[in-house]
């Protein structure tokens, strides 16, 4: 099994991985391992591609998802008990065919994003790049806007764009990955929507932090494939439970769920989450740790969620399936004033465009 820092000698060039690695298994005409390596210095995530000749058997759950892409392809990604003549029946696992179609409006107000494996965050006006394994943060654009708060920042796997909602306005603004800037469409439900993040299926749900004793939510279609744009489908309100949030993140296994690391009324740290079709809040994890509360947080396919306190300088991470354990990343990024996260859940596969 490959890891960080494993030494590859082929005869001719030693090469030692210092790179996070993913692995994705397919069918092919011959069997085999590829190792697919990024220009050094990228930062980029290593593949390593195993090529199966003879079919295994999948009686495990099957999932579909829509992705954006530059060219059409789809693509089979199984768990790694998916090998080479094997028979996997085991209903707790998922292979997820993966669907990449090219977006029907084209390139609308500039080039897309690459689903790139860093979060992006907005921090004052300014948006940045956050490498979520270490906290660095680069700046990619600043004073956006002409200099007005955009907040509720998401991005949209269906077409590969960031997402946000201009203070004051609460137009819903496009950002493009040369900086343009462009309102999509307006939140008609009434509120100051700070909240937000965009599900696999391009639905946007953003929300209110519930200063006023309650959280109100909206869900807006963003799907470029399905549904009138830009509109809103639906809006609700649930209690505040004794917390403020905001941030949330979405992770694809779980729909119309949104995850949020507030702080509770003992000054620690809590794991909550919303279900929008039951709208009812929960709390899964409380932790022995204080904190700021998260103003950036960031998704990953595999179920682990990302935060960014709003100012004390912490990246914390918590996995779904394990809600009652936290760790600490790093002490960084600082989080400052008018801070909101945004990822691109399906990076770890490294599909690309396409």
């Amino acid at each position: 099994m490959l890891s960080l820092f494993t030494t590859i000698f082929d005869g001719t060039v030693t090469v030692v991985i210092t790179e996070p690695i993913v692995t994705v298994t397919t069918s092919g005409p011959v069997a085999g391992t590829t190792t697919e390596i990024p220009p050094i210095g990228s930062g980029s995530t290593i593949t390593v591609v195993i090529t199966t000749t003879t079919p295994f058997v999948w009686s495990g759950h099957l999932d579909t998802v829509t992705l954006g892409a530059t060219k059409e392809y789809i693509t089979t990604i199984f768990p790694a008990t998916a090998t080479d003549g094997s028979i996997v029946n085991d209903p707790n696992l998922t292979a997820t065919v993966a669907h990449g179609i090219p977006n029907p409006q084209g390139t609308p107000n500039g080039p897309a994003f690459g689903c790139d494996p860093a979060g992006f965050g907005i921090y004052v006006t300014d948006l940045y790049r956050i490498d979520i394994t270490n906290g660095a943060t680069t700046l990619t654009f600043s004073n956006m806007d002409g200099g007005t708060y955009l907040n509720a920042l998401a991005y949209n796997s269906m077409d590969n764009y960031l997402y946000a909602i201009e203070s004051g306005t609460n137009r819903i603004m496009r950002i493009t990955a040369s900086g343009n800037i462009v309102a999509v469409g307006t939140v008609t439900q009434a509120g100051n929507y700070v909240v937000g993040d965009i599900d696999r299926d391009g639905q946007y749900y953003i929300s209110t932090t519930g200063s006023d004793g309650k959280y109100t939510w909206v869900q807006i279609n963003l799907s470029v494939f399905s549904g009138p744009y830009a509109t809103q489908l639906r809006y609700s309100q649930i209690t505040n439970g004794g917390y403020n949030i905001y941030d949330w993140t979405l992770v694809p296994e779980v729909p119309a769920v949104a995850w949020s690391i507030v702080v509770a009324s003992d000054g620690n740290l809590q794991l909550v989450r919303f279900d929008f079709n039951s709208n009812t809040v929960s709390v899964p994890g409380h932790y022995n740790l204080g904190g700021a509360g998260c103003g950036a947080m960031f998704a990953d396919v595999n179920g682990d969620i990302y935060c960014t306190g709003n100012t004390d300088g912490t990246l914390l991470k918590v996995n779904i399936g394990t809600p009652n354990t936290i760790g600490l990343v790093s002490h960084t990024p600082y989080g400052g004033t008018n801070s909101d996260g945004a990822r691109c859940v399906f990076s770890r596969w490294n599909l690309g465009n396409g």
